[in-house]
């Protein structure tokens, strides 16, 4: 057998293959005793049969099919080995003559293989970048405290007033678009205000007392988020059955003691402001390492098989589809209310799948350059992090499932990611007075979310032979 391989771009290689008439030969007459040994024939024992007798019977071409069956795979598994390449996915064969196979001459077939993606690491030392102070103003504490008291509110029904804005209203409401009614005919609560309806909805509905009709038309904007929407009038017909006012509670030490454990507003404020400026901090920290992975990615170059990317990308869309589906919303309708397209959907998932393997890549190489391991002492801290929201009797057979099905690797790959990211920022960021806080890359986030996942299909593989 002789061999060859060359790169052809986009993480595929080129293998071709020769295979010699003794080769061949060779293994015609061990296909014919595999035939045979299949087959009841008279006369002879399974597989003692002489290959004359077999070809008569099944005919030459079957021999030679059966014969192609296993020298083909095998023959390239050898290659690969000889020319010193790793295959991620099954090949592409092609035959070099495309006439029918008679094993009377050399037999040249290619394989096209995706290889195992690799990346030529740029130079880190080339990236800086600067830490910006964060803060957490008094406003942003108010803020903070205005959503826990909508978040409190009561809803309570009021007589002998119109409609007003900031209300809630519970109407029977008609939206006819292209003669369809768009929301059905069960009465809803509206809010006055940031409702969703087209401009000038708010206008036409205040004033309106308890058991008024009113209709009237208006537009959707020609930039509205559903594009089945955009630029079209709505018919309306409003029927006003109930006006309710939102009861918002007074932000006193009651109210704080309601809320939160904390006896009084002013131990309140400042756990808000702790958990701002803990978010701040996180979310900077992203920020700056996504500006430090993108800039590695610059000075880097990649070999990605495109089979990969598909793989990765029809996973994102999976998840994306099943995270809505949970949602009680379909995928068109998704897609229509933010003005994208099925089309435009794919690149997107192809172009984040690209980034995540390609981030992925650095931070392997990187762990590789600069000696990072994970110790069992790393692995100890996660899972006593991951453990803490259990009850104490369940630690043990929940750590067996984080460990179990995969779980352990892909929870050493989230850590092993985790230390050499923290290893890029150490390198690349400039000193500053208040440092933002260390966070979890997103592959690090999905790999310790895989391992819970894998840890929840354990139990409730368990759960179901129990």
């Amino acid at each position: 057998m002789n061999t060859s391989s060359e790169r052809i771009g986009n993480g595929l290689a080129r293998v071709t293959v020769e295979l010699s008439v003794a080769e061949l030969k060779k293994e015609y007459g061990r296909a014919a005793k595999r035939i045979s040994s299949r087959t009841r024939i008279p006369g002879f024992r399974p597989g003692n049969a002489p290959i004359g007798i077999v070809e008569n019977m099944f005919g030459k071409p079957a021999i030679i099919s059966e014969a192609v069956e296993k020298i083909v795979p095998d023959s390239y598994a050898d290659a690969l080995v000889a020319e010193e390449l790793v295959a991620i996915d099954q090949p592409e064969i092609k035959f070099e003559d495309d006439e029918e196979l008679t094993f009377e001459s050399p037999v040249v077939f290619t394989a096209t293989v995706p290889l195992r993606p690799t990346v030529e690491l740029g130079d880190a030392g080339t990236i800086t970048l600067e830490e910006e102070s964060v803060e957490v103003g008094d406003d942003d504490v108010a803020a903070t405290l205005q959503q826990l008291q909508e978040s409190r509110a009561q809803t309570i029904p009021v007589e002998g007033r119109a409609l007003q804005d900031g209300d809630l209203a519970g109407a029977v409401i008609k939206m006819l678009v292209d003669d369809v009614n768009q929301l059905g005919d069960a009465q809803i609560s509206v809010a006055v205000g940031g409702n969703g309806f087209p401009e000038g909805f708010d206008e036409q509905v205040i004033g309106m007392e308890t058991g008024e009709v009113r209709e009237f038309k208006l537009p959707f904007e020609a930039d509205h988020p559903d594009e089945t929407m955009r630029g079209k009038d709505a018919q309306f017909r409003v029927e006003l059955r109930v006006v309710n006012e939102r009861e918002i509670p007074e932000v006193d030490d009651t109210f704080a003691a309601e809320v939160s454990g904390f006896d009084t507003v002013k131990e309140l404020e400042g756990d808000i402001r702790e958990r701002l400026l803990e978010e701040r901090k996180t979310a900077a920290r992203r920020e700056l390492e996504g500006s430090a992975l993108e800039l590695l990615a610059d000075r880097s170059s990649f070999e990605i098989p495109e089979v990969l990317v598909h793989q990765q990308a029809h996973a994102l869309m999976e998840d994306q589809t099943r995270m809505l589906t949970s949602q009680g919303m379909a995928l068109d309708s998704y897609l229509g209310s933010i003005g994208s397209s099925q089309d435009e959907f794919h690149d997107q998932a192809m172009e984040e799948a690209e980034r995540r393997i390609g981030q992925a890549l650095m931070l392997d190489v990187l762990a590789d350059q600069r000696g990072i391991e994970v110790t069992e002492e790393d692995m100890e801290a996660e899972l006593a992090q991951l453990l803490e929201r259990f009850p104490e009797p369940d630690r043990q057979s929940m750590r067996d499932m984080y460990l179990g099905n995969g779980g352990q690797e892909r929870m050493e790959l989230g850590l092993r990611e985790r230390k050499a990211m923290e290893s890029l920022m150490g390198s690349v960021l400039t000193s500053s007075e208040d440092p933002v806080a260390p966070a979890q890359s997103e592959d690090s986030d999905e790999a310790s979310e895989t391992a819970e996942a894998g840890a929840e299909t354990d139990e409730d593989n368990d759960q179901g032979t129990s």
